[in-house]
Protein backbone atom coordinates (compact mmCIF):
# COMPACT_ATOMS: atom_id res chain seq x y z
CA UNK A 1 0.00 0.00 0.00
CA UNK A 2 1.33 3.27 0.20
CA UNK A 3 3.43 4.59 2.28
CA UNK A 4 1.39 7.85 4.81
CA UNK A 5 2.13 9.46 7.81
CA UNK A 6 -1.21 8.42 10.12
CA UNK A 7 -2.34 10.69 12.89
CA UNK A 8 -4.16 9.57 16.25
CA UNK A 9 -6.39 11.75 19.28
CA UNK A 10 -4.12 11.94 22.09
CA UNK A 11 -6.51 10.41 24.33
CA UNK A 12 -7.16 7.42 21.88
CA UNK A 13 -4.14 5.41 20.13
CA UNK A 14 -6.92 2.57 18.59
CA UNK A 15 -8.68 4.61 15.68
CA UNK A 16 -6.95 6.51 13.39
CA UNK A 17 -8.39 10.33 12.81
CA UNK A 18 -6.61 10.65 9.61
CA UNK A 19 -3.75 9.61 7.12
CA UNK A 20 -1.48 11.96 4.85
CA UNK A 21 0.26 10.51 1.58
CA UNK A 22 3.42 10.21 1.58
CA UNK A 23 5.75 8.29 -0.58
CA UNK A 24 8.61 9.45 -3.52
CA UNK A 25 6.65 12.52 -4.75
CA UNK A 26 6.10 13.89 -1.25
CA UNK A 27 8.20 16.38 0.66
CA UNK A 28 7.89 18.63 3.62
CA UNK A 29 9.48 22.01 5.21
CA UNK A 30 8.90 23.92 7.38
CA UNK A 31 6.77 27.42 7.13
CA UNK A 32 7.81 30.72 7.39
CA UNK A 33 7.09 34.23 7.54
CA UNK A 34 3.52 34.91 9.57
CA UNK A 35 2.47 31.28 9.18
CA UNK A 36 5.61 29.85 10.91
CA UNK A 37 4.31 30.38 14.34
CA UNK A 38 0.17 29.67 15.74
CA UNK A 39 -0.47 29.91 18.94
CA UNK A 40 2.63 29.56 20.18
CA UNK A 41 3.64 25.90 18.20
CA UNK A 42 5.41 25.64 14.80
CA UNK A 43 3.75 24.85 11.73
CA UNK A 44 5.18 22.66 8.56
CA UNK A 45 3.46 21.12 5.36
CA UNK A 46 3.46 17.90 3.57
CA UNK A 47 3.10 18.62 0.12
CA UNK A 48 1.93 15.90 -2.71
CA UNK A 49 1.69 16.93 -6.12
CA UNK A 50 -1.55 14.71 -6.10
CA UNK A 51 -2.66 14.35 -2.98
CA UNK A 52 -2.32 18.19 -2.83
CA UNK A 53 -0.81 19.73 1.10
CA UNK A 54 -1.50 19.77 4.61
CA UNK A 55 -0.13 21.56 7.82
CA UNK A 56 0.71 20.27 10.78
CA UNK A 57 1.90 22.00 13.96
CA UNK A 58 4.78 21.47 16.25
CA UNK A 59 4.92 22.04 20.06
CA UNK A 60 8.97 23.33 19.43
CA UNK A 61 10.74 24.60 16.01
CA UNK A 62 13.31 21.88 17.01
CA UNK A 63 10.55 19.54 17.03
CA UNK A 64 9.02 20.44 13.70
CA UNK A 65 12.40 20.36 12.02
CA UNK A 66 12.65 16.59 13.12
CA UNK A 67 9.75 15.93 11.39
CA UNK A 68 10.33 17.66 8.53
CA UNK A 69 13.72 15.36 8.53
CA UNK A 70 12.59 12.35 8.80
CA UNK A 71 9.84 12.46 6.45
CA UNK A 72 11.99 13.85 3.44
CA UNK A 73 14.41 11.44 4.57
CA UNK A 74 11.86 8.37 4.03
CA UNK A 75 10.79 10.05 0.61
CA UNK A 76 13.96 10.30 -0.89
CA UNK A 77 14.74 6.67 0.41
CA UNK A 78 11.94 5.47 -1.69
CA UNK A 79 12.42 7.61 -4.59
CA UNK A 80 15.88 5.93 -4.44
CA UNK A 81 14.93 2.32 -4.25
CA UNK A 82 12.67 2.63 -7.16
CA UNK A 83 9.17 3.01 -5.63
CA UNK A 84 6.78 5.01 -7.66
CA UNK A 85 3.56 6.38 -8.11
CA UNK A 86 1.12 8.13 -10.62
CA UNK A 87 -1.59 7.58 -12.79
CA UNK A 88 -2.34 5.21 -15.76
CA UNK A 89 -5.32 3.63 -17.14
CA UNK A 90 -5.90 0.11 -16.27
CA UNK A 91 -8.13 -2.49 -18.29
CA UNK A 92 -11.03 -4.03 -16.99
CA UNK A 93 -14.55 -2.93 -15.62
CA UNK A 94 -17.82 -5.18 -15.88
CA UNK A 95 -16.57 -5.81 -19.97
CA UNK A 96 -13.08 -6.23 -18.86
CA UNK A 97 -12.40 -4.35 -22.19
CA UNK A 98 -12.51 -0.71 -20.56
CA UNK A 99 -10.41 1.71 -19.72
CA UNK A 100 -10.22 3.30 -16.30
CA UNK A 101 -8.62 5.70 -14.61
CA UNK A 102 -6.33 4.53 -10.88
CA UNK A 103 -3.61 5.82 -9.32
CA UNK A 104 -0.98 3.29 -8.69
CA UNK A 105 1.92 3.13 -6.45
CA UNK A 106 4.52 1.02 -6.20
CA UNK A 107 6.52 0.52 -2.74
CA UNK A 108 9.79 -1.16 -3.62
CA UNK A 109 9.85 -3.06 -0.37
CA UNK A 110 7.09 -4.35 -0.24
CA UNK A 111 7.10 -5.77 -3.55
CA UNK A 112 3.19 -4.99 -4.27
CA UNK A 113 1.95 -2.45 -6.96
CA UNK A 114 -1.65 -0.82 -5.36
CA UNK A 115 -4.24 0.82 -7.13
CA UNK A 116 -6.23 3.24 -6.57
CA UNK A 117 -9.75 5.50 -7.86
CA UNK A 118 -8.38 7.89 -6.06
CA UNK A 119 -4.89 8.95 -4.71
CA UNK A 120 -6.75 9.92 -1.33
CA UNK A 121 -8.05 6.90 -0.93
CA UNK A 122 -7.13 5.03 2.55
CA UNK A 123 -7.75 2.01 1.13
CA UNK A 124 -6.35 0.16 -2.58
CA UNK A 125 -9.36 -1.61 -4.70
CA UNK A 126 -6.54 -3.81 -5.79
CA UNK A 127 -3.29 -5.06 -4.59
CA UNK A 128 -0.32 -7.02 -7.48
CA UNK A 129 1.98 -9.32 -5.60
CA UNK A 130 4.84 -8.60 -7.91
CA UNK A 131 7.51 -11.63 -6.43
CA UNK A 132 5.31 -14.20 -8.52
CA UNK A 133 4.40 -11.86 -11.87
CA UNK A 134 5.97 -11.24 -15.05
CA UNK A 135 5.65 -8.18 -16.55
CA UNK A 136 6.53 -6.91 -19.87
CA UNK A 137 5.50 -4.05 -22.21
CA UNK A 138 2.89 -3.97 -24.92
CA UNK A 139 0.56 -2.18 -26.96
CA UNK A 140 -3.36 -2.05 -26.67
CA UNK A 141 -5.62 0.41 -28.39
CA UNK A 142 -2.74 2.40 -29.61
CA UNK A 143 -1.74 3.00 -25.96
CA UNK A 144 2.40 2.51 -24.17
CA UNK A 145 0.90 -0.11 -22.01
CA UNK A 146 2.55 -2.99 -19.82
CA UNK A 147 0.78 -6.62 -18.55
CA UNK A 148 1.27 -8.45 -15.59
CA UNK A 149 0.73 -11.83 -15.54
CA UNK A 150 0.35 -13.94 -12.51
CA UNK A 151 -0.89 -17.38 -11.24
CA UNK A 152 -2.04 -18.42 -7.49
CA UNK A 153 -1.13 -22.12 -7.47
CA UNK A 154 0.16 -24.78 -10.22
CA UNK A 155 -3.45 -25.30 -11.02
CA UNK A 156 -4.73 -21.64 -11.17
CA UNK A 157 -5.78 -19.79 -13.87
CA UNK A 158 -3.02 -17.29 -15.57
CA UNK A 159 -4.57 -13.84 -14.37
CA UNK A 160 -3.55 -11.17 -16.86
CA UNK A 161 -3.49 -7.03 -15.84
CA UNK A 162 -3.22 -4.24 -18.38
CA UNK A 163 -1.63 -0.70 -17.55
CA UNK A 164 -1.63 2.35 -19.98
CA UNK A 165 0.76 5.08 -19.67
CA UNK A 166 0.62 8.11 -21.50
CA UNK A 167 4.22 7.67 -22.74
CA UNK A 168 6.32 5.34 -23.71
CA UNK A 169 9.21 6.48 -21.60
CA UNK A 170 7.02 6.70 -18.63
CA UNK A 171 5.97 2.64 -19.55
CA UNK A 172 9.51 1.90 -20.04
CA UNK A 173 10.20 3.23 -16.25
CA UNK A 174 7.41 1.53 -14.40
CA UNK A 175 8.29 -1.88 -16.28
CA UNK A 176 11.87 -1.52 -15.22
CA UNK A 177 10.94 -0.88 -11.43
CA UNK A 178 8.46 -3.82 -11.49
CA UNK A 179 10.80 -6.36 -13.25
CA UNK A 180 13.40 -5.48 -9.96
CA UNK A 181 10.70 -6.86 -7.71
CA UNK A 182 9.78 -10.01 -9.49
CA UNK A 183 10.86 -13.01 -7.78
CA UNK A 184 11.82 -10.71 -4.57
CA UNK A 185 10.34 -11.67 -1.39
CA UNK A 186 8.80 -8.72 0.90
CA UNK A 187 11.02 -6.78 2.92
CA UNK A 188 10.94 -7.50 6.33
CA UNK A 189 13.59 -4.96 7.39
CA UNK A 190 13.27 -1.94 8.90
CA UNK A 191 13.70 0.52 5.93
CA UNK A 192 12.60 3.98 5.89
CA UNK A 193 10.36 2.90 2.97
CA UNK A 194 7.99 0.68 5.00
CA UNK A 195 8.80 1.87 8.39
CA UNK A 196 6.38 4.22 10.45
CA UNK A 197 7.87 7.52 11.25
CA UNK A 198 8.36 8.20 15.05
CA UNK A 199 7.45 11.47 16.28
CA UNK A 200 10.09 13.09 18.38
CA UNK A 201 7.91 12.57 21.71
CA UNK A 202 4.23 11.30 22.00
CA UNK A 203 1.86 14.70 21.24
CA UNK A 204 4.47 16.83 19.78
CA UNK A 205 2.41 17.44 16.58
CA UNK A 206 -0.70 18.44 15.63
CA UNK A 207 -3.17 18.26 12.48
CA UNK A 208 -4.52 21.59 11.37
CA UNK A 209 -8.24 21.11 10.86
CA UNK A 210 -9.41 21.09 6.88
CA UNK A 211 -11.37 24.11 5.39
Amino acid sequence: RDCALTYYALDDREGAKGFIKLGPRASAAQLTGPESSKGGKHAFRITHPQCGSRELLALSRGAADQWVRAINAHCEAAKAAGSRQSFMLKRGGVTKNSWQQRWCSFVASSAQLSYYSDPTESAPRGVIELATCTVSATTRDKKACFELLSRDGANAKTQRRIFACDTMVERDMWVAALQSAHGRAPSTSSEPASEPIAPPAPGDIEAIAEA
